[in-house]
């Protein structure tokens, strides 16, 4: 494969899409700029970071008409999501990490809440009308990355590329003829790798408490992961780094957080959740591998 993207920047992080060598000059310009040309639109159009995004109006106004499709789309996946994780998903969470200082600056003197509400008790979708309660602010980080190298992938495959492989901040999704092998990084250790797993069509996406991290109100070290029912947790009480390989990015992403969220202590919750997203497991902490799916296992160095 040769590169098309390298270290690109885009929703707070770096990418990199490789594509089959076959493809001619001017077909990679063709296809760098479209592929550019989306990640931007999808960065103003979603962003929190963003004043003038569509989910800044909706966090902002309450409401928003004509929603376009792919918006409609993310919220009902979250609400599949919501269900099948027991809650432990969730876009309620803009408000908290807004009031623990990532992005933009909530009313700092409003209480953190205990527990979020779910998502079928703020969101009303009406055709293409969105409305959420007064007391919600939306953040589609948990879903919005991975949904875009979906959506990217889409269009590479629809310009008659048939072997890629997108690497959003560590979010991969790969189409290929022959057996890859991804190198996992060691979450307290960027420098090293601790497993490599194999892949030839799927994604592998992986999420750490360590990779956006602060100091918050009162020097308490604060991370981009939210407890749904235990919003005041921190970074100490998950696991290090979990990666999942599954059939689709949004499968994996999200599942990977729920990883971290359970831990080792509940691998059997894990396990019990896997085949809802054809996932295999592998959970990381500082002292090594610490649990993994036989399908993962039998393959990891």
């Amino acid at each position: 494969m040769k590169s098309l993207l390298d270290a690109f920047p885009g929703l707070g992080t770096l990418w990199w899409i490789d594509v089959e060598d076959a493809l001619s000059h001017e077909r990679m310009v063709m296809l760098k700029g479209l592929v550019i040309a989306q990640m931007k639109n999808f960065e103003e159009t979603y962003s929190r970071f963003k004043e003038t995004s569509l989910l800044s109006t909706l966090n902002r106004e309450k409401f928003i008409e004509d929603a376009p499709d792919e918006f409609i789309d993310m919220l009902m996946r979250s609400q599949r999501y919501e269900r099948m994780t027991r809650g432990l998903f969730s876009i309620a969470v803009g408000g908290v990490l807004e009031r623990l200082g990532y992005g933009l600056t909530g009313d700092t003197t409003l209480p953190l809440p205990q527990q979020l509400p779910s998502i079928e008790s703020f969101l009303t979708i009406d055709h293409h009308t969105v409305r959420i309660d007064n007391s919600i602010r939306i953040d589609l980080g948990g879903i919005g990355k991975a949904y875009l190298i979906e959506r990217l992938a889409d269009s590479i495959r629809s310009n008659g590329v048939k072997e890629f492989l997108i690497n959003g901040g560590g979010d991969i999704l790969v189409e290929s003829s022959t057996e890859l092998h991804i190198e996992i990084e060691h979450p307290t250790n960027p420098e090293l790798s601790i497993a490599s797993i194999p892949i030839t069509h799927g994604a592998i996406c992986t999420s750490s408490p360590f990779k956006r991290a602060w100091k918050g109100e009162g020097n308490i070290k604060r991370q981009h992961i939210i407890h749904p029912h235990h919003t005041q947790e921190t970074a100490d009480t998950f696991q290090e780094s979990a990666t999942v390989r599954a059939p689709t990015t949004v499968d994996a992403d999200v599942f990977a957080t729920v990883c971290v969220l359970l831990g080792s202590k509940r691998w059997d919750e894990i396990a019990e959740l896997a085949p809802l997203f054809h996932a295999d497991v592998l959970l990381c902490s500082g002292a090594g591998i610490a649990h993994a799916s036989e399908n993962i296992h039998s393959t990891i160095h």
